[in-house]
C-alpha cells in the first residue's frame, strides 16, 4: 500500500501550511514550469471552448503551467465526448425498446454509459485543478496583481526621492 499520494508543495504552500511547520517544505521538489501550455489545433470546437474556458480559470488563479497540457487536453477532449454524449441521450433517450423474437426487454443506451463515465473523469480532472467547490476550499492561489496606477505613481515618486 502505498497510500495517499502526496501534495505538491506549491499547493501545500498556497494553503498556508508551511506557516506552521516550515520544517515540512520539500528542498527537492521541481518547480513546476512558468511557460503556459498551447492549445492543441487538432481539438474540435466544442474542446476548444473547453480549453480556453479552463486556461482563463487556471490563470487567473495563477496556477497555470505547460506541465498542465496533457490534463488540459485531456479534460477538452472529455468535455466534448460528454456533451456530444448528452445530445445523443437527448436525442435517442437513456432506454432503449427492443425486440428479439417474441420478447421485447429495455436495454441502457451506450451514450449514457460514456456520458456517465466522461463526467466522472470531469470532476477528477476538475478536482486535480482545484476547481471543485471542496477542492478550491483547500486552494489559496494567489489572484493576479492588477497594475494599480496610484501605487505605481508612489513607487515612482519614492524613487525619485531616494535618488535626490
Amino acid at each position: 500500500m502505498r497510500g495517499r499520494k502526496p501534495t505538491p508543495t506549491k499547493l501545500l504552500e498556497s494553503r498556508g501550511t508551511f506557516k506552521i511547520n516550515p520544517n515540512r517544505k520539500r528542498p527537492n521538489e521541481p518547480e513546476a514550469p512558468t511557460s503556459k501550455p498551447e492549445m492543441p489545433q487538432y481539438l474540435g470546437a466544442v474542446a476548444r471552448t473547453a480549453w480556453e474556458q479552463l486556461y482563463r480559470v487556471l490563470d487567473d488563479m495563477c496556477l497555470l503551467s505547460s506541465a498542465d497540457h496533457v490534463s488540459m487536453e485531456l479534460y477538452a477532449q472529455a468535455y466534448q465526448d460528454y456533451r456530444q454524449a448528452c445530445d445523443n441521450v437527448e436525442k435517442y433517450g437513456q432506454v432503449f425498446i427492443s425486440v428479439k423474437g417474441d420478447r421485447t426487454y429495455a436495454a441502457r443506451n451506450p451514450f449514457d454509459t460514456v456520458q456517465e463515465r466522461k463526467a466522472l473523469l470531469l470532476v477528477r480532472l476538475l478536482t486535480e485543478f482545484g476547481l471543485t467547490p471542496s477542492s478550491r476550499a483547500r486552494v489559496h492561489a494567489m489572484p493576479k496583481q492588477k497594475n494599480d496606477p496610484f501605487t505605481e505613481f508612489l513607487k515612482a515618486r519614492e524613487t525619485r526621492i531616494s535618488a535626490s
